[in-house]
């Protein structure tokens, strides 16, 4: 029988886990993603919420966001290092912990450890490594994710700057001209 309050042990267990690990991530993500953050907020205020925000506007947020994926975008293949070592870290642990119960461990009986066994003995000894390469690799694609939402967004701006220069140019070149047809051609007046 399912008893509840063994299931509400391991719910509370799993949110204080996985908080833990979250402040964690969230640490590492902000880290890294500070000055990417702030200048996505800012266009959010002073672009997304604006009605026709001024050129000059867009053009500032253009450039200075493409700046700051340049630096973020290396950041982010650090943090792909992490993921990669941490990950290799956790292989070790696990294969050394699964051929030592493997090779060395023996059970009652004189018997050589199962697979099973042994597989269960090597995840448990390296999962705090696995653990580590966890919040690296998560750290890694949320990073990933917000230069590719970035990018997307400098495309975004570039699009808008150029369909507002175009429209600039084309509102220009029709005042002019009626200006100039107003000047050269002489009203008519009935004799």
């Amino acid at each position: 029988m399912i008893e509840n309050s063994q299931i509400d042990s391991a719910i509370r267990n799993v949110e204080s886990d996985t908080k833990y690990i979250l402040e964690i991530i969230d640490k590492t993500v902000y880290s890294y993603t500070e000055d990417l953050d702030r200048i996505m907020k800012e266009i959010d205020v002073h672009v997304i919420s604006q009605t026709n925000p001024p050129i000059d506007v867009l053009e500032k947020y253009f450039l200075e966001l493409s700046n700051c994926v340049y630096f973020v975008a290396e950041r982010t293949e650090r943090v792909g290092i992490y993921d990669g070592v941490s990950k290799a870290t956790a292989r070790e642990v696990y294969n050394s912990a699964y051929l030592a119960n493997q090779f060395g461990g023996q059970l009652e009986n004189n018997k050589k450890p199962t697979v099973a066994e042994s597989t269960a003995k090597a995840e448990s000894a390296s999962i705090h490594e696995t653990m580590v390469n966890e919040v690296y690799n998560r750290a890694y694609k949320i990073i990933k994710s917000k230069v590719d939402a970035a990018q997307t967004m400098i495309s975004t701006l570039s699009k808008v700057i150029s369909r507002r220069m175009a429209e600039n140019q084309f509102s220009n070149v029709n005042n002019n001209g009626r200006q100039i047809l107003n000047e050269e051609v002489p009203t008519w007046k009935p004799f």
